[in-house]
């Protein structure tokens, strides 16, 4: 009996696993797919056409806007190399304009052009308790200077009662401050002072607020 039974046996496990693949639509790769029951077991193939020829569409409409962003970004590059061509060209224009206002301004026409003395009213100062006389017009070529505040109808100095503005400073820095506003003319470095002249010029117009007088102190020492 044991003989006949195994037969039986082997015969109840191939209708399970047929039961099996049947009701899964496949035997793991050892026989053709059976149909499942209530239709076919193979896939909707229009189905999967369909959702392939969207995603072929989704993926051709991103291909072109890359290709249009790249069309941008090649027609930019263009735009920006000729926009640095011309910033070269114009920073050497510059540079020689710098040159030529720096060999015009020590000129004696630059200096009695643009920056003319006047005959309006005389101002006199005490600095130091050194006595100076300039016109108003000079004292305000810096406009926002200490000394055109003082000439301003506003300015919170009087003068004494000879008309005189005290000002307790360095009388000898003073006087080349004047000049300056006068003429534009910087003290030469072999002037009396040493080499501290300079360094204490611009520590002076600081308190005077003299801005342009600074800034043609750094022009002057700049080696370049």
């Amino acid at each position: 009996a044991w003989p006949l039974r195994r037969p039986m046996a082997a015969a109840g496990e191939r209708r399970a696993r047929r039961a099996y693949w049947e009701l899964h639509g496949s035997d793991g790769g050892n026989a053709a797919p059976v149909a499942r029951r209530g239709g076919p077991s193979r896939v909707d193939l229009e189905r999967v056409s369909q959702r392939l020829q969207l995603e072929r569409d989704d993926l051709e409409s991103k291909i072109a806007e890359t290709r249009r962003a790249f069309g941008k970004l090649a027609r930019r590059k263009l735009v920006l190399e000729e926009e640095w061509k011309t910033l070269h060209v114009e920073q050497a224009r510059l540079r020689e304009d710098k040159a030529r206002f720096q060999a015009a301004r020590r000129s004696p026409w630059f200096q009695s052009n643009l920056l003319p003395t006047s005959d309006l009213r005389r101002v006199k100062l005490c600095v130091g308790g050194q006595l100076f006389e300039t016109s108003e017009k000079v004292l305000k070529r810096d406009p926002n200077s200490l000394l055109a505040a003082l000439v301003q109808s506003d300015s919170p100095i009087k003068p004494d009662e000879k008309g005189c503005y005290v000002i307790d400073r360095d009388w000898y820095l003073f006087r080349h401050i004047l000049a300056f506003l006068r003429d534009g003319a910087l003290p030469e470095l072999g002037d009396a002072g040493g080499g501290q002249l300079i360094p204490n010029l611009y520590k002076e117009a600081e308190y005077y607020n003299l801005e342009t007088l600074r800034c043609a102190i750094r022009e002057f020492l700049d080696p370049f």
